[in-house]
């Protein structure tokens, strides 16, 4: 199946995009999609970071299943005031 994962704010930086399409087995989850991405050789700086996740558009937790056509967002976690 096929995913989009978008990166924002410094991890759109650290991967030099702010998106791209992934092929991935049935039944994979958020974890096992970040874990990959995080074992990318430009990925160093990114490991040292908090990240969240949604799933078009809405928060979800690493344990989530993907399903085809899904849009992952990884980001670090919002500050304001």
């Amino acid at each position: 199946m096929r995913i989009k994962i978008i990166f924002f704010a410094q991890l759109r930086d650290l991967f030099g995009s702010d998106a791209k399409e992934i092929e991935v087995e049935d039944g994979t989850t958020i974890e096992k999609v970040v874990s990959s991405i995080l074992g990318e050789p430009n990925a160093e700086k990114a490991r040292a970071l908090p990240l969240r996740f949604a799933v078009n558009e809405c928060f979800e937790d690493e344990n989530r299943n993907l399903e085809d056509g899904d849009v992952l967002a990884v980001m670090t976690p919002m500050a304001g005031g």
